[in-house]
């Protein structure tokens, strides 16, 4: 008797075919995003050094053991489901499609919609878990869906190709150019580039600059040639260095490595050998790594460093899949990785000469001591560079250059930060204004280093007889559900806008000019001035070139904005801050991001007080950025100024909710919560200043009852009390 004809299951039919279909699978949820990323992270890769052991080791990894093991464990679940009547064969099959489709669906957590009502996360799931599970419906059933997945088992050796690829041309040895840049005429220079710091913010109501809020940027333009309309050709730091140093305008797949960019203005200084060198450059690696003293390198043995290059990857292959609002906490990702250099530092601050890579913004203070330690007459010109993440975020400096927080336990992104970066404001113009207002204060501080520079360069007797230039590398925005950094009709001015201030040696006279002109000017100003001749043609024109430019050029990502020499919309740009700010003393934060601006200076005793409800819940929860600093100084007798966290759900009763701050028994701040990644009722308060300058002074927060705006009643969330600091 012959046996019925019966359709077995694809996955029991191929088994040689259905591994060819695991292997390309994981080559779509592994290798493809992880070797993708690493490609990327150029600076991560100069610094680390990796070998032939190193990436041999993580390309077995993703080609050859990570899909054995799935496919050992799908092994595994088929013959479990054929024992339940082949229910969950195709199981393995499920979870990997379900990891492609969080892939595919990862930028959908830029879109502003979702970030800002934080349902990225659950957009990405009821869209991959559905597609998941059709796609294994499917696969059994369509023979046209089985043969793509053959085809795209391409993937499984192009992705490993592609990356060989890259890093040979990542990696890819420049002969050394032993030729020397002779400087026919050199002088000593100083060069400061802040980052993020727009040129209006500098402008009073007459575009001038504003000495009331900036006296020392006021008065380097009062011994300078400011160039107003200067404009950044970029909106990333890792372009908008390199185009400063190197004259060039930004080209796809250039990093910020020496490689790529031979001859910029660091090289050509060095290889002159003609100048004292002191360079600090926290991002780049532009500078001839020669120049470096300030560090013990740790030799590892290539096994090691494979095996910390495969631990770095899986930390950061769930922040590659997951959208970053998803509340799940995922292991850190290693500082290493956004290139910051586990070297081991030595005590670099009695070096005053060399290469220094201080990390990104920690100790931004100590960078900028340390720079001016590096300012002092020598035998041969100095050349003084410093790139300083000020004022950046995160904010955390006072106008007086005193840190109100460790920039170490600061959120990565500011409040209210939306999409994948924290750079998409939200539809909330106080919170907005409050944040600009944190960044106003760091613009303070930021003046007040220059202040200590010019007199720095008076001292020692250098600053008639240098090249000074005074600049930004790229600017910022503070418009509600508008980028910080991406441009767009109504931020572009604030984001192409830069400071650029050039006193060349023995300049008398300050000058205004109104000029065309862009960062990659800097570099050939600098070579015409102090005589070298450029063995390339650049972008970049001298300053003093009467030839300008037709146009401006602005890059960001993925494109790029061409526009009319004169910046637009520059009057409504500064009217914006100066209608928000020019009255406000950056002592607390401007009338329009208050609340309740009338309770403002009232004593508490003009309030009824309760206490919160009875719950073994605490009333707030302290975040990282506040818990860690605040348990640390209560144990010292001080305290963090940046207070910051969430309301517990058992005290609010209406999203939005007031939270009050009083200072000494007065009401200091009154602002409204705000949504984050875990909570909709976060909360966040600069303390003062003077706050304990002097005396022991109590710190209280309140929420302030729904009901009760006409007869205010505040229910007690917590105290504190603050002192000198020691």
């Amino acid at each position: 008797m012959t046996a019925p004809n019966v359709r077995r299951p694809a996955s029991q039919s191929f088994p040689r075919q259905r591994m060819l279909h695991l292997f390309a699978l994981c080559a779509f949820a592994f290798t493809e995003p992880l070797l993708g990323a690493l490609s990327r992270q150029t600076v991560y890769l100069h610094d680390e050094q990796f070998g032939a052991v190193e990436f041999g080791a993580v390309l077995f990894m993703l080609a050859i053991v990570i899909p054995a093991a799935w496919l050992l464990v799908d092994v595994i679940t088929r013959r479990i489901a054929g024992r339940n009547a082949g229910r969950g064969r195709n199981t393995v099959l499920f979870l990997l499609s379900f990891l492609v489709a969080l892939s595919l669906l990862r930028p959908t957590a830029q879109w502003n919609f979702l970030a800002e009502h934080y349902f990225a996360w659950m957009f990405s799931l009821a869209v991959a878990l559905p597609g998941a599970w059709f796609f294994t419906r499917a696969y059994d059933r369509y023979d046209g869906l089985r043969s793509w997945l053959t085809v795209s088992a391409i993937g499984i050796v192009a992705f490993p190709v592609s990356f060989v690829w890259q890093m040979q041309n990542i990696q890819r040895q420049h002969s050394k150019d032993e030729s020397r840049c002779h400087a026919e005429t050199p002088a000593p220079v100083v060069m400061v580039v802040f980052d993020e710091f727009s040129g209006t913010t500098l402008m009073d109501e007459h575009h001038q600059v504003d000495a009331v809020r900036h006296p020392n940027l006021a008065r380097l333009a009062n011994s300078s040639t400011w160039y107003r309309q200067a404009t950044s050709v970029h909106a990333r730091t890792e372009f908008a260095v390199p185009a400063i140093l190197s004259g060039r305008l930004p080209s796809i797949g250039s990093s910020p490595v020496l490689a790529d960019h031979p001859g910029n203005l660091l090289d050509i200084i060095h290889r002159s050998g003609e100048f004292d060198m002191s360079v600090f450059e926290p991002i780049t690696r532009l500078c001839p790594e020669d120049l470096r003293h300030d560090v013990l390198r740790i030799q590892q043995h290539p096994v090691r460093q494979a095996a910390d290059l495969l631990s770095t990857l899986a930390r950061v292959y769930p922040h590659l899949i997951f959208p970053t609002d998803i509340p799940i906490e995922f292991p850190e990702v290693p500082k290493p990785w956004f290139g910051m250099s586990k070297t081991l530092p030595v005590d670099s601050r009695p070096l005053t000469s060399g290469l220094f890579h201080y990390i990104y913004s920690r100790k931004r203070d100590v960078q900028l001591d340390h720079f001016l330690d590096c300012i002092h007459q020598t035998k041969r010109p100095p050349f003084a560079f410093l790139h300083v993440v000020l004022p950046h975020y995160p904010w955390t400096y006072y106008p007086s250059g005193q840190s109100y927080t460790d920039s170490n336990n600061v959120a990565w992104k500011p409040d209210g930060g939306l999409g994948e970066l924290g750079e998409d404001w939200p539809n909330d113009e106080a919170l907005v204004r409050r944040c600009e207002h944190r960044y106003l204060m760091q613009v303070a501080a930021t003046d007040r280093f220059v202040g200590r520079l010019l007199d720095k360069l008076q001292e020692t007797d250098l600053f008639d007889r240098c090249l000074l230039i005074v600049m930004a590398d790229h600017g910022v925005s503070f418009l509600p559900t508008r980028s910080r950094r991406l441009p767009d009709g109504d931020n572009v001015t604030d984001l192409m806008s830069v400071p650029l201030f050039i006193k060349r040696p023995g300049q008398k006279v300050a000058r205004i000019d109104d000029s065309n002109v862009e960062t990659i000017d800097v570099f050939p100003t600098v070579a015409e001035e102090l005589g070298i001749t450029l063995p390339e043609p650049i972008d970049g024109l001298p300053v003093s070139n009467p030839i300008r430019r037709a146009r401006k050029t602005f890059y960001f990502e993925n494109g790029m904005t061409v526009l009319e020499p004169h910046l637009p919309n520059l009057d409504a740009s500064v009217q914006r801050r100066l209608e928000a700010f020019q009255d406000v003393s950056l002592d607390r934060p401007p009338r329009a991001a208050i609340s309740q601006p009338e309770w403002i200076g009232r004593p508490l005793t003009a309030f009824t007080v309760e206490e919160p409800p009875s719950s073994s819940t605490p009333a707030i929860t302290l975040s990282r950025e506040a818990y860690e600093p605040v348990m640390t100084a209560l144990k010292e007798k001080r305290m963090t100024r940046l207070l910051s966290g969430e309301l517990a759900a058992h005290v609010v009763t209406e999203s939005p909710a007031e939270v009050l701050l009083a200072v000494g028994g007065v009401v200091y701040d009154v602002s409204r919560t705000f949504s984050s990644a875990s909570t909709h009722t976060a909360f966040s308060f600069v303390i003062p200043e003077s706050a304990g300058a002097t005396e022991p002074t109590p710190i209280e927060l309140f929420l302030v009852k729904p009901t009760s705006i006409s007869s205010p009643t505040l229910i007690r969330l917590h105290h504190w009390m603050i002192g000198p600091n020691k």
